[in-house]
């Protein structure tokens, strides 16, 4: 029997909600500007990561849940913008150090190949006498050697921090962003 598609859809997204008194606990506390443009507080970011990280599946919304007294609708779409753009930004800059690291390791693989040719080609062709030969594969071979294997291994075997942290940011830029307000209405 098929399972309800609305049910599984429902499975599908997951809810990290978070309590907050204030919009201010969303932001540092030092920094002054707009909330447009205030820096997001750390603790807020540790905490919305940590979430995060105990269930990595699905579609994510992120459930801000503050007292009715605090409502302002205006505030609200500058707040999820603002979140928005910050782990959008974050994502990006994770996925350009993935790429710098691999074109890293690129030319170190490059860089280990031209050192093991080079050797090759001037022992191959005896341009060098024999000392000058042994002194510069005592060189080239553990530089050639180096630089393929940490070529590769930055290639395929990037560090798991960045990888993990690269995911979560990539989550929770296409999160959904949602304000609930419990309690009495402002008056």
């Amino acid at each position: 029997m098929a399972e309800n598609p609305i049910k599984q859809r429902l499975d599908d997204i997951n809810a990290i909600s978070i309590a907050i008194d204030t919009y201010d606990d969303i932001f540092s506390d030092f920094d002054p500007r707009d909330i447009s443009q205030r820096d997001l507080s750390e603790d807020f970011i540790i905490e919305l990561t940590r979430r995060h990280r105990q269930d990595m599946k699905g579609k994510y919304d992120v459930v801000l849940v503050a007292p009715r007294s605090i409502e302002d609708t205006a505030a609200e779409k500058k707040i999820i913008s603002r979140l928005n753009r910050y782990f959008h930004q974050k994502y990006r800059r994770y996925v350009k150090s993935i790429n710098e690291l691999r074109l890293r390791g690129s030319i170190y693989i490059a860089l280990g190949m031209a050192f093991l040719l080079a050797l090759a080609l001037l022992t191959y062709y005896k341009k060098l006498d024999i000392l000058m030969l042994e002194i510069i594969g005592i060189v080239f071979m553990p530089l050639g050697w180096f630089g393929i294997w940490e070529g590769f291994s930055k290639i395929v075997d990037l560090p798991f921090k960045l990888e993990s942290d690269t995911q979560v940011y990539k989550k929770l830029s296409r999160a959904a962003y949602k304000f609930e307000y419990i309690g009495e209405a402002k008056k």
